[in-house]
């Protein structure tokens, strides 16, 4: 499966109440796992999410949503709905091709509400999956803050989890796998997810060209979609 945050398409953010700007930062929940993410949150709708480990940065500018790649001095620019677009036709062109053995299908996880549990101070609903045999994760898999001053980063999370879900190839069992997932995200902000876990919240004005786009954006002619698929 891509590396979540690794790649992504157009998402719509939900709704959240007009608050002041935020910046959150996410930190490895555990050494030598996962990446920091800052993202900074305007309260015009703007989102930016700096993927320091990736190189790669989303930003949600009036309504769109793009990925800027960095790679030394070359930066490139991409609108996530337009690649996305190519990506899933050039899917429906290779056909089985374009995906995994049917046998590597992705089961779709089982995520269950098991109490609550505190993330640096801060406490959420704990969920954890299930395995076939109804046994359940040693620690849960995210932790879900239902405080209405994280709503602002409730909405960016979300935004940015369909923005890079939906980058995959309409490949049997991987939208209803990470689909699970969003679901458990739509409910409220998240103190841990995917392996990283919220560290600090700042409240205050962003810098309105922190939302500004470093290059022009790329053609998606200019994409060769093979490369955005799953191996296989």
């Amino acid at each position: 499966m891509i590396v979540r945050f690794a790649l992504a398409s157009a998402a719509l953010a939900a709704t959240a109440p007009a608050q002041a700007d935020m910046t959150a930062t996410y930190v490895p929940a555990k050494a030598g796992a996962a990446h920091t993410i800052r993202v900074e949150m305007a309260d015009n709708g703007d989102i930016r999410a700096d993927m320091f480990d990736e190189g790669m940065t989303m930003i949600r500018h009036r309504g769109r949503t793009y990925f800027v790649m960095t790679k030394g001095k070359t930066i490139i620019v991409f609108d996530t709905a337009e690649i996305a677009a190519a990506i899933a036709a050039q899917a429906v062109q290779q056909g089985v091709l374009s995906c995994p053995a049917a046998k590597a299908r992705p089961p779709v996880p089982r995520y269950v509400r098991r109490g609550t549990a505190t993330v640096r101070g801060r406490t959420g609903d704990a969920w954890y999956t299930q395995a076939a045999d109804g046994t359940f994760s040693v620690r849960p898999e995210m932790v879900i803050s239902h405080d209405p001053a994280l709503a602002p980063l409730s909405a960016a999370m979300l935004a940015q989890s369909r923005a890079t879900d939906e980058m995959v190839p309409p490949c049997p069992g991987y939208r209803e796998a990470l689909a699970a997932g969003e679901a458990v995200l739509a409910g409220g902000a998240p103190l841990l997810t995917t392996g990283i876990e919220l560290e600090s919240v700042e409240h205050g004005r962003v810098d309105p060209r922190r939302f500004g786009l470093p290059a022009p954006v790329l053609s998606p002619r200019g994409v060769r979609a093979p490369t955005l698929l799953p191996e296989h």
